[in-house]
């Protein structure tokens, strides 16, 4: 692959809707950051850490969305799961 501007954007983005997608806006950061300015009338949110913005979709349905509510799990022991997959 060839490091150029073009390939960074799709890196970049590309970890951008993994991570907004796995974590919503949640950071877990122990401050506040604050970088992008945020236009309430346009639809998007400020995404994780601040730099960036996105537009989450609407229109997906129930059936295809999986909820994460860590407000719900974070005080147990080991709230996440070990997936044994296959070698």
């Amino acid at each position: 692959m060839k490091a150029n501007f073009d390939n960074l954007l799709k890196s970049v983005t590309g970890l951008l809707t993994l991570l907004s997608a796995q974590f919503y806006v949640e950071d877990f950061s122990p401050h506040a950051s604050r970088v992008v300015v945020n236009d309430p009338r346009d639809g998007f949110e400020e995404a994780i850490g601040g730099y960036f913005r996105v537009k989450f979709p609407d229109n997906w349905p129930a059936r295809d969305r999986y909820d994460f509510n860590w407000a719900a799990i974070q005080n147990d022991a080991d709230p996440f799961v070990n997936y044994p997959y296959p070698a």
